[in-house]
């Protein structure tokens, strides 16, 4: 849409997000919530990266830092996987397609 483009999606869920989604239970969705579609995504692309850093000034996501790797089943072992960027929707993943919306 930034680029001029005339752009329509058509979500059947109902609300935006899609992949993103967001569940939540207890009184009125008051209760607790998460993700279960993506995890988090990433921004090796340099222009949407600029996006994504606009919308961490707006507050929509957030860097997810932690540690992460891959456990083996069989031996138990952690292998630690080098510190790349993951970003988050906030509060839940389908922040940014509400903010889309």
């Amino acid at each position: 849409a930034r680029g001029g483009c005339a752009v329509t999606v058509y979500e059947t869920g109902r609300g935006p997000g899609g992949r993103t989604s967001t569940r939540r239970a207890g009184p009125d969705g008051s209760g607790w919530q998460f993700d279960h579609g993506a995890q988090y995504f990433s921004a090796k692309d340099a222009l949407f990266k600029q996006i994504v850093d606009e919308w961490v000034a707006e507050g929509i996501v957030g860097e997810w830092e932690g540690t992460f790797g891959m456990l083996d089943s069989g031996s138990g072992k952690f292998t630690q996987e080098p510190h790349r960027q993951r970003f988050v929707g906030t509060p839940s993943m389908n922040s940014v397609a509400k903010a889309l919306a």
